[in-house]
């Protein structure tokens, strides 16, 4: 008995990319950052082209930039990368070897920056936003702009609270 085989035409589903912090889910977002997967600003779809999702992270990342400005922790970052810079240049400039331990040390600091036991993690922010805003919310579906935007009115409401307390 000889079977049938029918042949399925392959249906390319349409790529639907993530445009910006304005559709972007809150949980794609800190998944990316976490795993630097790029296939999180996928909507649907299929996509092999990683220079078109690495130009479309850059552009989704400016914006965010753009709109929310650099967070604390990356300032001191970028502040302690310049410091480890300057002591290597006096290093290689004077030769003096108290250079690479200060060089050390800031090398340091920049690793502890970074710690992840001393870094808050995502659900407790989520669960302290919640808490803080009194309704729930789903981070598949709360977009970036949104996240961040009700993170920053919590830190002005807390901070004008404290102010006021004073």
């Amino acid at each position: 008995m000889k079977l049938l085989r029918f042949s399925k035409k392959e249906r390319k589903k349409p790529l639907i990319l993530y445009k910006g912090i304005e559709d972007l889910p809150i949980w794609n977002w800190m998944r990316l950052h976490e795993t630097s997967d790029l296939t999180y600003l996928i909507k649907d779809g299929e996509c092999d082209d990683l220079a078109l999702l690495g130009d479309l992270w850059l552009d989704i990342y400016q914006e965010y930039i753009d709109e929310f400005g650099l967070n604390e922790n990356f300032r001191k970052y970028i502040d302690k990368q310049r410091a480890l810079g300057l002591k290597i240049a006096e290093l290689i400039a004077t030769g003096n070897s108290f250079k690479k331990t200060e060089a050390e040390i800031i090398k340091r600091d920049i690793d502890m920056l970074f710690d992840e036991k001393e870094s808050q993690k995502f659900d407790e922010v989520v669960w302290g936003l919640r808490k803080f805003v009194g309704f729930d919310f789903d981070p598949k579906e709360k977009t970036v702009k949104e996240y961040y935007g009700l993170v920053e009115y919590m830190k002005k409401t807390l901070k004008n609270g404290q102010k006021d307390n004073q």
